[in-house]
């Protein structure tokens, strides 16, 4: 095998990228490096990284590019890793941000720097071949820099997918030191917080209905019910009233955006009114910046449904939910 197929090799697995320092391993000079970059075959996009020509501009190669360009110990963190671990709510920065060990610091031209006093190698993972933070390392550096709903929000999604436990949390924080690390208190009060997110809730939408019923006289819903259609097919429910009476569904745009998905949500209403059941469905932005009018129209569900049994007024404590 050839040196530039072997070149070619490496780049498959890494993005379409190589380093300077694989390049020379695998036979090709710094000369023989100067000359591919001269015919277009390769392109220098730092002076450690190459870039194989017609590779796919893809936003993976970006960041890993970063990554590379700021040195071998450096790896993707904050924004970006949250991104590459698919937190709920995390999309790729722009710049990629990344973290180095002191004394380096790293490459500014194509990243946001943070530096570090400590990346042990429990900290460090690779996901899809980039240098990146474990998903608790990361937590523990947003917990410094997200709005206190967004870091909520990638907590209890970390927490759901089992990506991370509370106990190695708590570890990682306390051999990072708490003292003096922004956002730390923040993290171990969400960790100590009794949220009704443990009962049950598959989202972080419906972990945020729960506490906003939570803040209110209503009854506590029962939290993914059973229902069965007229054929005795399973449909389940996010949240059930009055013994299955009223059904309430939150919906993020991720999981009903597709026509198909819209689609089956429509055979589930119909199926639901087939029923005899009372059926509501609530949006992202229902349940975030206008929490007052999803809980009036449960109120006035109830109070139709039930009657005198359901208290008709309700006022919400604050009448709104942190975002993300």
């Amino acid at each position: 095998m050839g040196p530039d197929t072997r070149l070619l090799a490496i780049a498959s697995d890494h993005h379409g990228l190589v380093t300077v320092a694989e390049a020379r391993r695998v036979g090709i000079s710094s000369k023989q490096i100067r000359g591919r970059v001269a015919r277009g075959t390769l392109q220098r996009t730092s002076p450690r990284v190459l870039r194989v020509a017609g590779s796919p501009r893809t936003s993976e190669q970006r960041l890993l590019e970063a990554v590379w360009s700021s040195g071998p110990q450096a790896v993707a963190s904050h924004g970006s890793a949250a991104w590459l671990h698919r937190l709920d709510g995390a999309i790729p920065p722009d710049p990629a941000e990344v973290l180095v060990p002191r004394p380096v610091r790293g490459n500014r031209t194509v990243a946001m720097v943070h530096e570090t006093g400590r990346l042990d190698a429990a900290d460090r993972t690779l996901v899809t071949a980039i240098p990146t933070t474990t998903v608790t390392r990361t937590l523990v550096d947003l917990a410094g820099t997200l709005p206190l709903g967004r870091l909520e929000q990638m907590l209890d999604a970390a927490l759901r997918d089992r990506l991370t436990t509370p106990a190695r949390l708590r570890w990682r924080l306390e051999v990072l030191g708490t003292d003096g690390r922004s956002g730390c208190r923040r993290l171990l009060d969400l960790l100590d917080a009794d949220h009704p997110k443990s009962a049950g809730c598959e989202s972080w939408l419906e972990s945020q209905f729960l506490r906003l019923f939570a803040r209110t006289a209503l009854p506590t819903p029962e939290v993914q019910r059973i229902v069965r259609d007229r054929s005795g097919r399973t449909l389940r429910a996010d949240f059930a009233f009055l013994e299955g009476r009223l059904i309430v569904e939150v919906s993020g745009h991720a999981t009903h955006s597709t026509r198909r998905q819209r689609q089956a949500d429509a055979e589930r209403r119909a199926e639901f009114a087939l029923l005899g059941v009372t059926h509501l469905e609530f949006t992202y932005e229902d349940l975030i910046e206008r929490p007052g009018y999803l809980i009036d129209r449960v109120t006035q569900i109830l109070v139709a449904l039930a009657g005198s049994q359901v208290p008709a007024q309700n006022a919400l404590r604050g009448h709104c939910l942190p975002g993300p």
